[in-house]
């Protein structure tokens, strides 16, 4: 039943959201189907929305999502709630069955993320911002299926700083917000690298705007739960490198010569101290074969920004009747071959000062948080998996209640839910201690098995 429902609701949110949109301005019967498709992705929406805001007209989630596909389709033909049965559920059962949408299996039997709100991303810009529909009459950015919310769900756990109380249903959803967050972001799954982008922005916006002091607590949660999905999802590749790590870098930049002065100078400089912390735990800890990418580029900055310092130091001030040419750091600092040879003694002093301390902030700065912190964070809830052992025979295999020595022997091990991961390990004493490697042995992944080994012999 469960499987049926997935199915179904992917169905309505996904499947039908390929209808081409110039097809729903000519077609009434195109039009329908989107009318269908928006209501059941916005009832969706406001289940998660609701969960992070508790409302007590919660039950009027039909008639919400009615409106927005109104608002997104003027003139479409009208949509009546489905009558109220079934169990009685409140908004984290809601919430919890939402996430299992969210990441499920699709129509092609694989696990994928939904990651279309307006349309699959099918080519990425110069930013590095997924867009959908290229070449074709509605190309524009792509929003992908997971709003702000759904982060702040996951920040509901108090390790993040959030509210909910340890055991509650609400720290158990925000535990499961994340592994979905996560499994959304896993690099083998198609539309991750956009679904990741999406993230990063989202987390260097949430840094500048929470340290800045212009918002509230959520945006310190929600950039907390971004930064532990950051780090765990890791950089694929050095192109995603070479987007991430100047994106985070001019942040940086900006942060700092803001706090030179002004009311919030205090929260800029905090900015800074955050963006050099986030640098420093995804070059230490991030996954990934991008990360290499990524330390270089900063390496490089850094050194860029030494070659400066070097150069405004070895300026000398004007002598009469020489001139010597301004310079401002800003909005970024500068190339060090721009730095003239002659310069003002105020303004020479002034941009030693910036870049030295600019420099003693990076110097200073250290990982604030490691992956086997985020990684505990919600310990899993799934039961170990069975252990059974195989004689491996000439012509079949054959279930064995011990190990025999000198006969071939693999461990299979049964999951009664699909386990999300390439491989297990298992570790057994078989005449000294031997670490296995069990990998799934079909597509499920309920099944894994490791090689085969020989019990009695090291």
């Amino acid at each position: 039943m469960r499987d049926a429902a997935l199915h179904w609701l992917r169905f309505l949110v996904d499947d039908l959201g390929r209808v081409p949109q110039a097809r729903t301005r000519s077609s009434p019967a195109a039009n329908r189907v989107a009318l269908v498709r928006s209501q059941a992705l916005y009832t969706l929406q406001a289940i998660i929305e609701q969960a992070v805001r508790p409302d007590p007209n919660w039950r009027e989630l039909p008639r919400f999502a009615r409106i927005q596909s109104m608002l997104r389709h003027p003139g479409g033909p009208p949509i009546t709630d489905a009558p109220p049965t079934g169990p009685a559920l409140d908004f984290y059962d809601l919430a919890s069955a939402t996430l299992d949408v969210f990441l499920s299996t699709d129509r092609d039997k694989k696990i994928s993320g939904l990651t279309g709100l307006m349309g699959r991303p099918t080519h990425f810009d110069g930013g590095g911002i997924p867009v959908s529909d290229k070449d074709g009459p509605f190309e524009g950015a792509g929003a992908i299926f997971i709003n702000r919310a759904t982060v702040e769900l996951a920040s509901l756990h108090s390790r993040f700083g959030g509210p909910a109380p340890t055991g509650s249903p609400a720290e158990a959803v925000a535990c499961k917000t994340l592994s979905i967050l996560m499994g959304l972001a896993d690099r083998k799954l198609p539309h991750s690298a956009a679904f990741r982008r999406y993230m990063w922005a989202y987390m260097v916006g949430d840094e500048w705007y929470g340290a800045g002091g212009t918002t509230g607590r959520i945006y310190e949660r929600r950039f907390r739960v971004l930064r532990a999905t950051a780090l765990l999802a890791g950089l694929l590749d050095g192109q995603e490198a070479q987007l991430y790590a100047p994106n985070i870098l001019a942040h940086a930049e900006q942060a700092y010569l803001a706090s030179g002065s002004g009311p919030s100078a205090a929260q800029f400089r905090q900015a800074v101290i955050s963006a050099f912390q986030t640098i420093r735990d995804i070059s230490r800890y991030a996954t990934g074969p991008g990360r290499a990418a990524f330390t270089k580029l900063v390496d490089e900055h850094f050194a860029r920004v030494r070659r400066i310092a070097a150069a405004v130091q070895a300026a000398r001030e004007p002598v009469w009747p020489e001139m010597a040419k301004l310079v401002i750091m800003m909005p970024r600092f500068s190339d060090p071959d721009k730095i003239p040879p002659v310069m003002e003694k105020g303004n020479r002093a002034g941009l030693l000062r910036a870049l030295q301390q600019y420099l003693d902030l990076w110097d200073q700065s250290a990982p604030d948080i490691s992956p086997a912190e985020w990684q505990a964070l919600c310990p899993p809830a799934a039961t170990p998996p069975r252990v059974v052992l195989i004689a491996r025979g000439a012509r079949r295999d054959y279930i064995i209640d011990r190990l025999y020595p000198g006969v071939p022997t693999a461990i299979d091990l049964v999951f009664d839910e699909p386990y999300d991961g390439e491989s297990y390990p298992v570790s057994i004493e078989a005449g000294g201690k031997l670490d296995l490697t069990a990998q799934p042995v079909n597509g499920d992944h309920r099944l894994f098995r490791t090689q085969s080994f020989l019990p009695g012999h090291s």
